[in-house]
């Protein structure tokens, strides 16, 4: 998610949404979604603005391109905000099923307790201990 400028015009924003998307290919990321919401009240003030155009950009990469992202977004002075979260994709449920089904490390037969000091050794148990 970045947050723009509520002052740039309508020219200057598209160009603005196009050089973070190509700067993200450039990197390596792949981008699936992108979703413009508009000009919108900030909750705070941020670099002396009240408002800011909402973009949303879902995107697939590796794990070092967030790092890179992060840098390029920083020093955009179109981009007064920013936010780059992680998405957890979790399994179909199919898939569930086949990681339940797999046998779990309780399931698997137990050792052989290890055998005695005494039968290891061929010691005779000394009478103190044959009594007890």
């Amino acid at each position: 998610m970045i947050v723009l400028a509520p002052d740039l015009k309508e020219d200057q924003l598209t160009a603005a949404k196009a050089q973070v998307a190509e700067e993200m290919t450039a990197l390596g990321a792949t981008i699936e979604k992108e979703d413009f919401w508009g000009k919108r009240e900030l909750a705070f003030e941020v670099k002396n603005f009240h408002q800011g155009f909402y973009h949303l950009i879902k995107f697939k990469s590796t794990t070092d391109i967030p790092n890179k992202l992060k840098g390029m977004l920083k020093v955009n002075e179109k981009i007064i905000r920013y936010l780059i979260t992680k998405r957890i994709i979790f399994p179909e449920p199919s898939k569930l099923e086949e990681i339940e089904k797999k046998p779990k490390a309780k399931d698997k037969p137990k050792a052989e307790p290890a055998p005695k000091l005494e039968e290891l050794f061929n010691i005779e148990p000394n009478e103190a201990e044959k009594e007890g």
